[in-house]
């Protein structure tokens, strides 16, 4: 067992162990929960068309929607990039996979659906720590910490501190039967701008730093040469920081879409509010 699940088996938590791709330890696993956050990762499984994933996670819906016992299932997801562009970027698999996910047990589960919150999660924070040659800045040999990006100076990013995401999680179940069948929004209230981010970045570090603006094509040699990712996830990298800039506003907000600001608020509040254009 990991540390954090040995802490919670500490506190008297039932820790149960299982496999998304093998359905006896799901069903063993999920039979007797009342609530799922249930979470895919397209990175531990990448192929070009997301197929595992997607597989994966219809599994675990299948197994969900047979269940008699379960009250809410949070699903997390990420908008569709290729609807919101209006089919312009087509290679962001890790965003549209779980997206017709959705679609897809809205069809084929209805009695599951009206028991589920999908949740999207901003941009992390920790995504330069993550994908540090990606999306992080580097070090130039006269010491300056440089960030090179296809994104304008003042491009602004729904980030998020993906720690937070237990809270919102939180929020969601206990505000149960309202937000069911909707989606939910994790996002930072004040979005800043890429400049803005490497700014605080710099002084929170003492580091200095610039920034400069580079083309689709600088930034997909950029990411062959030092990550060796196959050609489909350099173009899924390169594609979702085109369209976050193109689209600014229009991914993870949206019509209809819950903030978790207004979820993670006191039991009495009496309405959730959604965002309108």
């Amino acid at each position: 067992m990991s540390s954090t699940a040995t802490a919670l088996s500490a506190l008297g938590a039932q820790i149960l162990q299982a496999d998304l791709d093998d359905p006896v330890s799901l069903t063993h696993s999920l039979a007797s929960a009342h609530a799922v956050f249930l979470v895919t990762d397209f990175w531990s499984c990448p192929d070009p068309a997301g197929s595992r994933e997607k597989q994966q996670a219809m599994r675990a819906l299948g197994i969900l929607a047979q269940s008699p016992v379960l009250e809410h299932l949070i699903l997390s997801s990420l908008p569709s990039i290729r609807d919101i562009s209006g089919g312009k970027y087509t290679n962001v698999v890790h965003f549209d996979g779980k997206a017709e996910v959705v679609r897809w047990l809205e069809e084929t589960y209805e009695g599951l659906w009206k028991k589920t919150t999908v949740l999207w999660v901003g941009s992390y924070m920790q995504l330069w720590k993550q994908f540090p040659v990606a999306f992080g800045p580097e070090k130039t040999e006269e010491g300056v910490w440089r960030l090179r990006s296809t994104f304008n100076e003042d491009t602004k990013l729904p980030l998020v501190d993906v720690s937070d995401t237990g809270k919102a999680v939180r929020g969601i179940l206990e505000k149960s039967i309202k937000v069911m069948k909707k989606t939910v929004g994790l996002v930072g209230e004040d979005n800043i701008s890429v400049t803005e981010q490497l700014i605080l970045w710099g002084k929170s570090v003492g580091a200095e730093v610039d920034y400069i603006q580079i083309s689709e094509q600088e930034d997909m040699e950029r990411a062959k040469q030092t990550t060796g990712f196959d050609e489909y996830l350099l173009r899924d990298l390169v594609e979702v920081k085109l369209a976050f800039r193109n689209y600014e506003g229009k991914l993870v907000h949206g019509e209809g879409i819950v903030q978790a600001k207004d979820v993670c608020v006191a039991s009495h509040e009496p309405e959730l509010k959604t965002n309108k254009k």
